[in-house]
């Protein structure tokens, strides 16, 4: 939503963007959240447990160090699944007791979102299912 992220929260136009922000955040209240816990699920058979469960108390415990009501979720918890530390100068640091990043992490992250992502369209069709 550009409204939200160029001029939605800062600036000379902040109020221009306000309500688009706004509504952004309250669409993506429910999803962000949801979204942290697919990862956390995702993780437990690619990393083990222990990478799941660290995915989910480092998101609890990180998640109001963004701005954004809802981009921490899924940030922090691919912080802790992964075990590294996502840090914007000035603004964030998630999972700082973590390793910097490397290419593997990619990788593995990557892996991770796929399989997060297959298990929302599964459980979209289960739901689709009953529903009809």
């Amino acid at each position: 939503n550009t409204l939200d992220s160029r001029i939605g929260y800062r600036g000379k136009y902040e109020w221009f963007g306000k309500a688009s922000a706004r509504l952004d955040d309250l669409v993506n209240f429910v999803p962000a959240r949801l979204t942290a816990v697919l990862l956390s699920l995702a993780a437990f058979p690619l990393r083990g447990w222990t990478s799941s469960r660290h995915g989910l108390q480092t998101a609890w415990r990180d998640v109001r160090q963004c701005e954004s009501p809802n981009a921490g979720w899924p940030m922090a918890c691919f912080a802790g699944v992964l075990g590294v530390r996502l840090q914007k100068e000035g603004a964030y640091c998630l999972g700082a007791d973590g390793r910097n990043p490397g290419p593997v992490d990619i990788r593995v992250g990557h892996r991770v979102a796929q399989f997060a992502g297959a298990i929302a369209v599964l459980i979209g069709i289960a739901i689709s299912s009953i529903i009809y």
